[in-house]
């Protein structure tokens, strides 16, 4: 039982954590975007999406759920840049 409560506390951390995560990523992705024409995020995109298959290069689960976020992420921005 005890097993049990710890895991609850930890799925419960997680899912706090989760708006923390969320805003931190939003922020990020805002600081590599704002500024910049739908081709230069294209360009950035295409960097970290790089980046992102050096570094999860083992693990494909991850590398591919990044690269999934990065492109409907930097989608959205790119559709709000003025043309």
């Amino acid at each position: 039982m005890e097993k049990y409560q710890a895991e609850r506390s930890n799925v419960r951390t997680n899912r706090s954590s989760m708006t923390t995560y969320k805003n931190n990523y939003s922020t990020k992705i805002d600081s590599y975007m704002n500024g910049k024409t739908p081709a230069q995020i294209t360009a950035t995109r295409d960097s970290l999406i790089a980046e992102a298959r050096t570094k999860f290069a083992n693990d494909p689960k991850t590398r591919d759920a990044v690269i999934n976020l990065l492109s409907s992420e930097t989608a959205k921005r790119a559709t709000m840049v003025k043309h």
